[in-house]
């Protein structure tokens, strides 16, 4: 098969678990005998302005790397520019499958264009970005986000083509992309469930894990001639950011060394680099903390540093997918030792094959990691016990799979997910109460899970066959747009005053509002009246009075937010 694999970044310019995936796959797909491309990006550089592409050669992989322009909310999720260069590459490889990995800054309209071709389309779910724009599910104060329908909480609104919008409509366009992808993975049971809650997708996304290349990976020898008395190897090879967990390890790093019970009984090796890199050096240096801090580390010397080590570590505060480098440390034959927090609790069996601790408790981490040094052979026993489940972290186990997926041998399920129910909006800067309403509809209403407020011209002509409204929030190209949904028998949501009421004949489904409260009123009877799209056609002039006649007291509370 011809196979794309597209990726936001790329090895070697950045090497995080994603990146690392899709080299891997992309390898071992090649070995098996198939042509594979990569699209890769990079981040801007003297000479490499942004949408440049330049072709590369990877180590025996053909690339075209493309300098992104932005990861910024209202620049990553779109780029139009960008989708029209894949379809050129697509049709000049004569490419058969497209595979995309994270894709944050080169846009999710990636997707619709591939599906557009009529190619097969699969998506890997590396992280939340689905459905949420820091990608992490915490807020900029660090605090987990409860609350998937939130983002305004995070980004009141954004501006696209110099228009200030709704950010509900960036999250449901992502959303609406991804579902149209033949096959999505997750890699842990913990992301998929996390976008079924978010009502992505709901029931269609298949857990397959990433897999490990087990042939590089060196074992721990539990031998008794290797056992040694040697201090118990702590290691924890992550971004060294706050998400990870790195502050909350560096002050359980401090506690365990109050204890004179545990001097000379512990080391630390910290691989990685962030933010938190020079606070871990200044820790370092103070004479009772047996910290090791060796910045990034290559691959194959720091799976060595792995196999000796005795616990790997991963004290992460946000929810994990399924971290590589706990792929490595079980496969490698260590214990672990994770936050119970996301797919990473998920890879250990608490008390046989590693702890879980909560995320950001550095006493209960530092309590854990006394636990694996005062109990003699804990460690050992939980790292042997992840030797003999070795066999399950393969990754060539994962290609096969991909590769019945590429071929059609794994039919797409799409007889679970609920037919979304699509609101198309306007062009023009949405006036700030109606920003206000639209990123609160989950307050004032009960929406379905598969609700979805699309822009007019990001979406294709499915989405507007199966649209229930089209919402016009000023005069921007108000009447050709309003035309195209009529001549499609879309009903029309409009504020009074922007010139339809002249324009389009008497009796057709134009509902006009004077205040944000009425269109609220207008969205709930659109929701809760089954047909609503032919009932308003054939009824638009009584729906219409009966809205402005009784607004609904559900309103009231929040209406002081809305007129």
């Amino acid at each position: 098969m011809r196979i794309l694999v597209v990726s936001n970044f790329f090895p070697p310019f950045v090497v995080g678990g994603a990146e690392i995936v899709a080299d891997r796959h992309a390898r071992e797909l090649q070995r098996r005998g198939h042509d594979v491309f990569i699209v890769g990006g990079r981040v801007p550089a003297p000479g490499y302005p942004a949408g440049s592409m330049e072709p590369e050669d990877h180590n025996g992989l053909p690339i075209q790397r493309i300098t992104l322009r932005s990861l910024d909310p209202d620049q990553s999720f779109r780029w139009p520019v960008l989708t029209r260069r894949l379809i050129s590459l697509i049709l000049m490889h004569d490419i058969e499958v497209v595979h995309f990995h994270n894709i944050i800054g080169l846009g999710a309209d990636c997707i619709q264009a591939v599906k557009e071709l009529g190619l097969p389309c699969v998506v890997t779910l590396h992280d939340h970005w689905g459905f949420c724009l820091r990608q992490s599910l915490l807020r900029e104060n660090g605090t987990p986000c409860r609350h998937t329908e939130g983002c305004s909480v995070c980004l009141p609104g954004f501006v696209y083509d110099e228009d200030r919008l709704p950010v509900r409509l960036r999250r449901d366009y992502i959303a609406w992309c991804l579902e149209q992808a033949d096959h999505l993975i997750s890699p842990s049971s913990y992301l998929a469930k996390a976008y079924n809650r978010a009502g992505i997708a709901s029931g269609r996304i298949q857990v397959l894990s990433n897999g490990i290349d087990l042939g590089n990976i060196p074992q721990h020898d539990y031998s008794a001639q290797n056992a040694g008395n040697h201090p118990l190897r702590f290691l924890c090879s992550a971004y060294l950011g706050p998400h990870k967990g790195i502050d909350v390890l560096l002050e359980a790093l401090s506690l365990l060394a109050e204890d004179p019970e545990l001097t000379g009984r512990w080391e630390m090796t910290l691989a990685g680099q962030g933010p938190l890199h020079q606070k871990a050096e200044k820790l370092a240096l103070r004479k009772n903390i047996p910290l090791i801090v060796t910045g990034h580390l290559p691959r194959r010397q720091l799976l060595q540093d792995m196999a000796r080590s005795d616990v790997v570590v991963l004290p992460s505060v946000w929810p994990e997918n399924e971290p590589v480098t706990l792929l490595e440390g079980g496969a490698a034959g260590a214990a672990l030792l994770v936050s119970r927090s996301g797919g990473a609790a998920d890879m250990v069996q608490d008390g046989d094959t590693g702890l879980t601790v909560p995320p950001g408790d550095a006493k209960a981490l530092a309590l854990a990691m006394r636990r694996f040094i005062t109990e003699p052979g804990l460690a050992a026993r939980m790292g042997a016990k992840n030797l003999t489940r070795r066999s399950q972290f393969d990754e060539t186990r994962t290609v096969t799979q991909l590769e019945n997926i590429y071929s059609g041998k794994t039919e797409p399920d799409t007889t679970v997910s609920p037919r979304p129910v699509v609101i198309l909006t306007g062009e023009g800067t949405a006036p700030d109460a109606i920003i206000t309403l639209t990123d609160h509809l989950h307050d004032y209403l009960t929406l379905p899970a598969s609700f979805r407020l699309l822009r007019h011209d990001w979406v294709n002509a499915e989405a507007w066959e199966n649209a229930q409204l089209l919402w016009l929030w000023n005069e921007k190209n108000a009447l050709p747009v309003a035309l195209n949904a009529l001549r499609r028998n879309i009903p029309i949501l409009a504020p009074a005053g922007i010139g339809l009421e002249d324009r389009i004949r008497t009796g057709a489904p134009v509902l006009l509002y004077r205040t944000p409260l009425e269109a609220l009123a207008h969205l709930q009877i659109l929701l809760e009246k089954p047909g609503i799209r032919s009932y308003l056609a054939d009824n638009a002039s009584v729906a219409a009075d009966a809205v402005w006649s009784s607004p609904g007291e559900s309103f009231a509370l929040r209406a002081e937010q809305l007129d």
